[in-house]
């Protein structure tokens, strides 16, 4: 199985939960876009949401979402995209825990690529991977690098069922996508 399928099918298992909600650019389109809009085809479209291209109201939104009880995997494809929204993660979502006295424990998957860089190389906008100086402005964020297909699985688990109240990052790489 290649990679992109394990996200495929994970994508297809937490979207069986009544209380998930997956947002983001390009997963509600039945044509591609990005190069993960593969993984969300077969999905129930009621699970779906399409975002504007806002991502500072992306990651506002998803923080929403969470604070509802409901759990939000929140898309996006591309690390440079996530930097117009992580104002709103490092200062709000990742502090929403301790601002709240450890009352409110957020739901939230933040799914985030690394751009692809073959067989074309897309421009230094698209091919960030930024995810170690990401990783330093959090507390309550932890950042998983899916390096190894074999991980995905338990990973989104692992975030669905988390009790802690952090949030977790899966970064995904584009250029492992065909292995």
């Amino acid at each position: 199985m290649l990679y992109k399928d394990y996200l495929h099918n994970e994508m297809i298992e937490i979207s069986k939960f009544d209380d998930t909600i997956i947002i983001g650019q390009w997963v509600g389109k039945d044509v591609g876009g990005t190069y993960m809009w593969s993984t969300f085809v077969d999905l129930d479209h009621n699970k779906l949401f399409e975002m504007p291209v806002n991502e500072s109201f992306q990651m506002q939104f998803g923080t929403g979402i969470a604070l509802t009880g409901k759990f939000c995997c929140n898309v996006f494809p591309r690390q440079n995209f996530l930097l117009h929204g992580l104002g709103d993660l490092v200062n709000l979502s990742d502090k929403v825990r301790h601002l709240s006295l450890n009352e409110d424990k957020m739901r939230m998957a933040i799914r985030v690529g690394m751009g692809t860089t073959k067989p074309i190389f897309p421009g230094i906008q698209h091919a960030l991977c930024a995810e170690d100086h990401i990783e330093k402005m959090l507390i309550n964020t932890e950042v998983i690098r899916l390096t190894n297909k074999t991980k995905i699985v338990d990973e989104y688990l692992k975030s669905y069922y988390r009790t802690d109240g952090k949030i977790t990052m899966l970064v995904e790489y584009g250029d492992m996508y065909n292995e």
